[in-house]
């Protein structure tokens, strides 16, 4: 749809639109009011970083541990198969990274480095929606019966990619 721009004149509470349609305010303007209609595009990615942090704060506070823990934890446990499936180079580098690290001792540093290799910001939507597919299947699986189920927000379909509304009524 192209946007379509209306203007509805102070003093008055309707313009007119394309094919004998209006479009109305609840009160009269105090003054010119210039609206922009267009189809509303949501930002995925914000609903999948508001979906994970949401539930990094929710598995962080049910295990005792920071939500910037469990974050790392989906990163290396859930992106980061999904990010290697795609990429040979990645996936080599994170077995030689993995290698290299099993001995070490500081757990600090070996999240901050799983935060520089994994990513979450420079995947593909759909690469994330799989992560956070995978993180809630394992949640479930796991710990739902001990901690409860992860919380799903008004967005939740949106930020999964799922098809339609309908599809929750059929999980």
């Amino acid at each position: 749809m192209k946007p379509l721009v209306v203007v509805i004149r102070k003093g008055q509470k309707v313009a007119q639109l394309p094919k004998g349609k209006t479009i109305s305010l609840s009160s009269i303007a105090t003054l010119d009011i210039e609206l922009t209609i267009k189809t509303f595009k949501p930002v995925r990615s914000a609903s999948q970083n508001r979906l994970a942090w949401k539930w990094a704060g929710f598995i962080g506070d049910k295990m005792g541990i920071d939500k910037s823990s469990a974050f790392s934890e989906f990163k290396e446990k859930h992106l980061a198969p999904i990010l290697c499936a795609e990429d040979s180079e990645l996936a080599n580098d994170y077995a030689i990274f993995k290698a290299q690290m099993f001995d070490y001792q500081s757990e600090q540093i070996y999240k901050r480095l799983i935060d520089g290799l994994f990513s979450s910001s420079s995947c593909k939507t759909s690469q994330m929606a799989a992560a956070l597919t995978a993180w809630e299947l394992a949640w479930t699986n796991e710990a739902a019966s001990t901690y409860g189920h992860l919380p799903r927000p008004e967005d939740y379909h949106f930020a999964l990619q799922l098809e339609s509304y309908e599809q929750e009524a059929s999980r």
